[in-house]
């Protein structure tokens, strides 16, 4: 959590399709969790309203500026023309679960998008207009979750949090006797 600014973020601005209420990148002072909206606005036109290079390379977690703005900007494009108003829920996963390399901030990534697509499939779903458009966006709603709980778990894996799975069965020990914690290999009668 060091990478975090201890000045309080910007006051939201009020939410609209058009770009005229986005902040500028240089009215960013530090990593804050709160983004514009910028629903309707290109991908050529949203890289214009990013936070500040510096503040993606803290936010991400990642060495240069310049690898932080293309990690942002294949984020935007993974949401498509249509969910631009997602991005600010990618770029915030950056300051919530606050990867501390190129890797991590690229599972942090693909965990948004994943989430984005499920629940998108599942609006889609709950729209629909007959059993197949609902099976349809059942089956990719399903996949994106899976996607999700991998991204999780490749995260978990990547930091190191996972621990190993140690089981052990019934174990009898009689008076005098030793047991053996690992893999015993016995020798063929024939070896000496």
């Amino acid at each position: 959590m060091a990478h975090r600014s201890s000045t309080p973020p910007p006051t939201p601005t009020p939410a609209s399709p058009d770009a005229s209420n986005v902040m500028p990148p240089e009215s960013i002072k530090g990593p804050t969790r709160q983004f514009a909206n910028t629903a309707g606005v290109s991908l050529d036109e949203l890289a214009k309203y990013f936070p500040s290079p510096e503040e993606l390379r803290v936010m991400f977690g990642m060495r240069t500026d310049r690898a932080a703005n293309l990690v942002a900007t294949t984020a935007v494009m993974g949401l498509g023309e249509s969910g631009t108003g997602y991005r600010d829920l990618l770029l915030a996963m950056g300051a919530e679960l606050e990867p501390q390399d190129a890797i991590e901030a690229m599972l942090v990534i693909q965990i948004g998008l994943a989430h984005v697509g499920s629940m998108t499939a599942m609006g889609r779903m709950a729209d629909a207009k007959n059993d197949q458009a609902r099976e349809g966006y059942s089956r990719i709603a399903a996949r994106m979750n899976q996607a999700f709980i991998n991204q999780i778990e490749a995260l978990r894996r990547h930091r190191g949090r996972t621990t190993p799975a140690v089981s052990v069965g019934q174990v009898t020990v009689n008076e005098g006797g030793q047991a053996i914690v690992g893999t015993v290999h016995a020798k063929a009668s024939h070896e000496k």
